[in-house]
């Protein structure tokens, strides 16, 4: 069952109620729930639902699309030749994947896939 947490705005303090939705819609008008006669208002950064930039993140690099350090500059020019670009690797091989756009393409032209496929 889902956990809320609401706001005593008088006191600050927090106070995680656990039901079903169910329930929270029925007890819930608005923002506000009252427990105990007092009004709590829902506190949606205690539940940690903030929202995310989907741009988070990158670059990443990446060991398994990397090479041997010796090796960067042929792949280099083999993923150009693919369609790739401009590629960059980290002193030790890994490679640096700027957006996920980059990274689908190059796994296409790898003929690899990650746990989130390519596609």
């Amino acid at each position: 069952m889902p956990t809320y947490c609401y706001k005593n705005e008088e006191t600050g303090e927090v106070q995680q109620l656990t039901m079903s939705v169910d329930e929270m819609c029925h007890l819930q008008t608005g923002e506000h729930i009252s427990i105990d006669g007092v009004q709590w208002r829902r506190d949606y950064d205690s539940e940690g639902k903030t929202r995310v930039s989907t741009s988070k993140g990158w670059p990443i690099t990446s060991e398994a699309l990397g090479t041997h350090p010796s090796e960067v500059k042929n792949l280099q020019k083999e993923l150009q030749g693919l369609g790739c670009g401009k590629v960059q690797f980290t002193k030790d091989g890994a490679m640096k994947l700027e957006s996920h756009t980059q990274r689908r393409k190059i796994l296409k032209a790898m003929n690899k896939q990650d746990k989130y496929g390519y596609d």
